[in-house]
């Protein structure tokens, strides 16, 4: 549990040009799981898998692992309540 940079970058295709405005950075704390969540879910949620698949970690603090993950077409706002990514939970 510790504070972690997180950069990603976006754009229409994987050829993604970090120098034109289309990446963002943000100190992430990443915290302990704790098992279920006691909170309730909306009333109407949509479930998504964003994966990296054969993808493994390495020893170094940093390491870039740059794909491009295609989100699902929506036709409007949608908020992302709950991340489940057990790989980033693992203690050290």
């Amino acid at each position: 549990t510790d504070t972690a940079r997180l950069v990603a970058a976006f754009g229409t295709d994987d050829t993604v040009q970090f120098f034109k405005g289309q990446r963002f950075s943000k100190s992430v704390f990443l915290m302990k799981y704790r098992g279920p969540s006691n909170s309730a879910d909306p009333k109407i949620f949509f479930t998504y898998d964003l994966r990296l698949d054969n993808f493994a970690v390495p020893v170094e603090e940093t390491k870039y692992a740059c794909t491009f993950i295609p989100l699902p077409m929506v036709k409007q706002k949608h908020h992302i309540y709950k991340v489940n990514s057990p790989a980033l939970l693992l203690q050290k």
